[in-house]
Order: C-alpha cells, then sequence, then structure tokens
C-alpha cells in the first residue's frame, strides 16, 4: 500500500526533523525517493525531495537546500497528487534559504506566494504559513510586516487551539516589544516560550540567537552571554547550522569590551562559515560588526563594564 507507507514515511520525517534529529529524517526522505522512482509515484519523489532540502537548510547546506527545494517545486502542478504540507513547505523554505543567500526580493515574493495560497486552504495551512512567515520576518528584521503577521496569528491560533503556532506569535510578540518599545516584559515572554519548547529542538538555535540578540540590545550581557553559549551548544549537538554564523557574531559583539582577540576570533570565524554556507546575509553582518570593532579604539581595563 503505497499511501500508507508514504504517510508512515511523512510521519516518521516529521517527527525526526521537529526533535532535529536530521540524520533520521533524511533516512525518511531518502525511503520516500526511493520508493517514487521505483514505483514511479510522484507523491513519493517529491515529499522526499522537499524534506532533504528541509533538512540541507537546517543544517546550514544552502546551495543543496535551494536545488532541493527548487526541483520540488517544479512539481506544483501536481500539488494534489502530491498532498501533505506541499508546496507551501518548499516555498517557505526556499524563501528562508534564499533570504540568507542574500535574495531578498526574490525571498519575500516567495513567501507572499505562499500565503496568498494558504488563504485560500485551512485554518491550519494559514496559521503555519504565519508563523513560518514570522522566521522569515526575523531574519530581514522586518518588524512592520512582523507585527501584522503575529496580530493575525495569535486570535487565530487561540481560536482553533493551534499552541504550537500561538508559541511563535507570543515569541515574535515579544521580540517585537523589545525591538519597538525597548520593554523588558517582551524579554520574559519569549524567555517563556523557549523554555516550554518541549521535545521540539528545530529552529531553536534561531529562537536563542533571537533572544541572546534582545538581551544585548537592552544591556543584560550576562544573560545574552550565557544564551549564546547554550544556542552554540545546541548547534553543535543538534548539526542545526543555518543560524550559527549570526550566533558566533553574537558572540564576537558581546565579547568586545571584554577581550578584543577572543570577539575577532568569533567574528572571522562567523565570517568563515558564512563565506562556505553562501549566506550573505550573516556575512554583511559580521563585516560591519567586525568594521566597528577596527574602528573603535581599546578600551583600557579601568573602563571595562564589570557585569
Amino acid at each position: 500500500d503505497a499511501d500508507a507507507a508514504i504517510r508512515a514515511l511523512d510521519g516518521l520525517f516529521g517527527t525526526a526533523f521537529n526533535s532535529a534529529r536530521f540524520d533520521d529524517a533524511e533516512w525518511a526522505s531518502n525511503q520516500l525517493i526511493e520508493m517514487g522512482k521505483k514505483q514511479q509515484n510522484i507523491g513519493a519523489l517529491v515529499l522526499g525531495t522537499q524534506f532533504l532540502g528541509m533538512c540541507s537548510f537546517s543544517r546550514g547546506r544552502l546551495k543543496l537546500a535551494e536545488s532541493y527545494l527548487t526541483e520540488a517545486l517544479t512539481h506544483r502542478t501536481n500539488a494534489d497528487a502530491v498532498g501533505s504540507d506541499f508546496p507551501s513547505m518548499s516555498l517557505i523554505y526556499l524563501s528562508w534559504t534564499l533570504q540568507l543567500l542574500g535574495d531578498e526580493q526574490k525571498a519575500l515574493a516567495l513567501y507572499l506566494t505562499a500565503q496568498a495560497e494558504a488563504r485560500q486552504e485551512t485554518d491550519y495551512r494559514l496559521a503555519a504559513c504565519l508563523g513560518n512567515g514570522c522566521i522569515l520576518m526575523a531574519l530581514r528584521h522586518d518588524t512592520g510586516m512582523l507585527e501584522a503577521m503575529v496580530e493575525e496569528l495569535i486570535p487565530l491560533a487561540k481560536r482553533n487551539g493551534f499552541q504550537l503556532w500561538l508559541n511563535m506569535a507570543l515569541f515574535f510578540q515579544g521580540w517585537m516589544q523589545v525591538m519597538t518599545r525597548q520593554q523588558t516584559s517582551g524579554l520574559l515572554q519569549m524567555c517563556h516560550v523557549c523554555d516550554n519548547m518541549g521535545e521540539q529542538e528545530i529552529d531553536k538555535t534561531c529562537y536563542l540567537g533571537i533572544l541572546a540578540e534582545s538581551y544585548l540590545r537592552m544591556g543584560r550581557i550576562p544573560e545574552a552571554s550565557q544564551t549564546v553559549d547554550q544556542a552554540l551548544a545546541l548547534a553543535g549537538r543538534t548539526g542545526e547550522n543555518y543560524y550559527t554564523a549570526e550566533l558566533l557574531r553574537l558572540r564576537g559583539e558581546l565579547s568586545a569590551t571584554v577581550d578584543r582577540s577572543e570577539a575577532r576570533a568569533a567574528l572571522e570565524k562567523s565570517a568563515d562559515i558564512a563565506r562556505e554556507q553562501g549566506a550573505k546575509t550573516w556575512q554583511l553582518r559580521t563585516q560591519q560588526t567586525l568594521a566597528s570593532l577596527i574602528s573603535t579604539p581599546a578600551t583600557s581595563p579601568q573602563d571595562i563594564p564589570r557585569c
């Protein structure tokens, strides 16, 4: 029963992927592709290709992710035969991928296409699209679009009992409170979500990175440093590396007033990872932070703030 096998592998992929167990998720993806080729089953083939693209993105293999996701989307006319969450997840993950690769205009266009299609489908599809769109807007630092999406997502998620998407909306609502109004309550809201994600580890390095940046913006250096360390340790354990260059940039920025050589080492490592991944967005941010470090006079020991 091909349909039953596809549903089983789809479920195995989802469980493994949400727990950031990428080896297991890729195994399920490859099984789908093998089934698709042997049985000429377009649904299995396309889902497996989409899933490999999602795994590749999460692992920071951005060019490979672009290739898989673009290939999957060549089958958009067969969306009904593919089912599951195709093509919405291919569109969303490709938008994230292109954003980090530096093609910001195309990234936004792809996401808006996914959102328009989701509005013609179920409430769950729309909630998933809005929730995942929040990550794109955070990568873009676009608080304007993000605010509108959060305001729509919170009542939609509450009305339908979509706790996952409600948590995501509340996290980014907290981030906006910090970014736009410097409200400490936003930090508490973000921290609460991060502490209560349960077994969901996918994208957690991103959440922690955004939380660390928010602590830094509010001048809470010890919390920012601890959160960056937590995120880097998680990336090392799971292999989720699409946010690692940004985490190292934050590590460099946090070290700048204490140990400039340590700061430079972190920033250079960030730049190397971004360059290897082709992540122009992270590379540009790191170059800006490094330039600021070089142009700022060294701080004397008595001027270094004590935490």
